[in-house]
């Protein structure tokens, strides 16, 4: 059970936090908008 929390949490937590972070930056930060388009 130790290995299948932690495997969920580090996929999900880059997943959440690159994802939210970097689409909430990209609003008012220019140069992550264009980090936003390499990633996707």
């Amino acid at each position: 059970m130790s290995v299948g929390t932690t495997r969920t949490t580090d996929a999900r937590q880059p997943s959440d936090a690159l994802g939210g972070r970097v689409a909430r930056a990209s609003s008012t930060d220019p140069l992550v908008g264009r980090n936003r388009q390499y990633q996707r």
